[in-house]
C-alpha cells in the first residue's frame, strides 16, 4: 500500500532521539493518561504468543503499549523476536530488568524506566513478515544481566495506520547461544547485490488530513 500526496520525510533513525526528547515535553500528557501496568501474559523460552497494539507511533506514549513478562538467569542468552500479521504495523520492542507499577515511570521505548534499566530493543532488524508491509520487523539477542524478571513492551512506530485500530503482531522468546545475529533491511539487499543503503523515512500525509 503506498501513502498519496507525500509531503515531508525524516530519517527514522534520527527520530530515535526525537522521541525521548518529546516524551519529556509531553510529561503531563502521559501523566495524565498513565494507568497501571497489566500484562499480556508470560513469556517462556520456545513460545510464541499473538496480540494486537494501537496504531501510529506510540513509541513515546507507554500508556498504548502491550506489555509481556518473561523470567532468566543472568548470563542467559535471549532472543525477543516481533513480528506484524498485518501489512501496515512498523513494530518495534524494549526490554528492561524488572517491572514498573505504571506506565507513567516509562518515557519512551528506547529509554530507562524510572527503576529498570533497559536491557534491548527492536526495531528493524529482520525484512517484513508480510509481502507489503513497510520498514522492518524486530529481534534482538542479548546476555541477561541478572537473575529474575524482564519486562518486554510492543509497540508501533511508523505504522501506515494512524489511527487507534489495532494491528496484529506475534511475539516469540527463544534462549539459545546459537541463534544467528539479525541481517538489517539494508544488509539483506546488501547480500543481494544490491549496492544500496535503505533509508528508513517516515512519511506523513497532511493534503487531505481527514481522508
Amino acid at each position: 500500500m503506498k501513502l498519496a500526496n507525500k509531503t515531508s520525510a525524516v530519517v527514522k533513525n534520527f527520530s530515535i532521539l526525537a522521541a525521548t526528547a518529546t516524551a519529556l515535553t509531553l510529561g503531563a500528557l502521559h501523566r495524565a493518561q498513565a494507568a497501571a501496568v497489566t500484562f499480556e501474559g508470560n513469556l517462556s523460552f520456545g513460545s510464541t504468543r499473538t496480540g494486537i497494539v494501537p496504531g501510529g507511533d506510540n513509541t513515546g506514549n507507554p500508556s498504548a503499549w502491550r506489555f509481556w513478562s518473561f523470567s532468566g538467569q543472568a548470563g542467559d542468552r535471549a532472543t525477543v523476536t516481533l513480528r506484524r500479521t498485518v501489512d501496515a504495523l512498523d513494530p518495534v520492542f524494549g526490554v528492561w530488568f524488572g517491572t514498573e507499577t505504571d506506565t507513567d515511570n516509562y518515557t519512551d521505548i528506547f529509554s530507562d524506566g524510572a527503576t529498570t534499566p533497559l536491557v534491548a530493543y527492536g526495531d528493524d532488524e529482520l525484512p517484513p513478515a508480510t509481502p507489503n508491509g513497510l520498514w522492518g520487523d524486530s529481534q534482538a539477542t542479548f546476555t541477561l544481566p541478572n537473575s529474575g524478571l524482564y519486562t518486554i513492551a510492543v509497540a508501533s512506530y511508523a505504522s501506515e495506520s494512524t489511527g487507534d485500530e489495532p494491528l496484529g503482531y506475534k511475539i516469540s522468546l527463544q534462549n539459545s547461544e546459537n541463534v544467528p545475529e539479525p541481517l538489517t533491511i539494508a544488509g539483506t539487499l546488501l547480500a543481494g547485490g544490491i549496492g544500496v543503503v535503505l533509508k528508513k523515512k517516515k512519511s506523513q500525509t497532511t493534503a487531505n488530513p481527514e481522508g
